[in-house]
């Protein structure tokens, strides 16, 4: 069996990358690197080659945001870029004030 042969098979496994003090249009930017970095090679599979790409969500965690809450807010931007053509890097929006 070959990756070509169950590529339904493919996908689905999730990272959680974590840039401390990085604003959120510079993690963006070191994210969109990663990934054109890593699509510009081709991995061999059986002598075949694979190409692997990446859908990624980036959220910028707010003072006294759970952390639970900022994983969930790049999840969602990670599912919309996959909605909107996969391969790319969505940012989160801005997590919501606190009610005070």
């Amino acid at each position: 069996m070959t990756l070509s042969d169950h590529k339904d098979l493919m996908g689905g496994e999730e990272f959680l990358i974590i840039l401390p003090n990085t604003p959120l249009d510079e993690a963006a930017q070191i994210v969109t690197r990663l990934q054109r970095s890593l699509t510009k090679k081709y991995f061999l599979d059986n002598n075949e080659k694979v190409l692997i790409t990446f859908s990624a969500g980036v959220a910028e965690r707010a003072a006294g945001e759970p952390q639970e809450a900022a994983i969930g807010r790049a999840d969602s931007a990670m599912y919309e870029a996959k909605r909107s053509g996969k391969n790319r890097v969505c940012l989160a929006p801005a997590a919501p004030a606190e009610a005070g």
